[in-house]
């Protein structure tokens, strides 16, 4: 029986791939202002990456330096903060998680974005106080694709893994997920996060275990 509902942010609760894309240029040209990706290059690369995996990648092949990391990774940062201050509550959102909230469900975010920009998202969403937990990349030694961020809010949480559902959407994220053993429901892009999408897919996993 579900119990716990755990959801991703980027491309589930928000689609904000650009704003990361913009802010991460703009944060490493701010280092090197002959480094360019277009969008599309960026999300086959970097596609929800933390900000730091993607400038170790760029150390890699001979564009940034160690020193760097730290710099950049501030900037984005505080480019990315600028940028989600200006989000305004999601109606439809909040509708779900009430509902949710009302079925007595446990709702829990995990995220390879930091912590304080999850907060602030969220906050502006609307969404924050419906959230028994978050966890964001530095609350945990090895960010998504590594199954780390479920499986330690599932134990912080004293939740079973066969009592969560978890909403995914990148590769990454969905290969994080399927890890932790969770029960999990892919999502293509925000529309899917809805009661009756994520109602049918609970019936569906009890149906079977009977």
């Amino acid at each position: 029986m579900i119990k716990a509902i755990i959801f991703d942010l980027d491309g589930v609760l928000i689609d904000s791939n650009y704003i990361h894309y913009e802010t991460f240029i703009k944060a490493i040209q701010y280092i090197n202002k002959d480094i360019y990706y277009s969008y599309d290059d960026h999300n086959t690369l970097f596609n929800s990456m933390t900000t730091k995996n993607k400038v170790k990648i760029l150390i890699e092949q001979g564009f940034l330096k160690n020193e760097d990391i730290d710099i950049i990774y501030e900037k984005k940062q505080e480019l990315t903060h600028e940028a989600f201050h200006t989000l305004q509550p999601n109606i439809q959102l909040i509708s779900l998680f009430q509902q949710l909230i009302k079925n007595k469900y446990r709702l829990f975010c995990c995220s390879n974005s930091n912590t304080v920009n999850i907060k602030l998202i969220l906050t502006k969403l609307g969404l924050i106080d419906y959230f028994v937990m978050i966890l964001g990349n530095n609350d945990v030694i090895h960010p998504k694709p590594s199954p780390e961020i479920y499986t330690t809010i599932m134990s912080l949480a004293n939740i079973d893994p066969n009592e969560t559902l978890i909403l995914e959407d990148s590769p990454i994220g969905l290969q994080a997920a399927y890890s932790s053993k969770a029960h999990v429901l892919e999502i293509k892009n925000i529309n899917d996060v809805n009661y009756k999408n994520i109602s049918n897919t609970i019936c569906q996993m009890e149906q079977m275990e009977l």
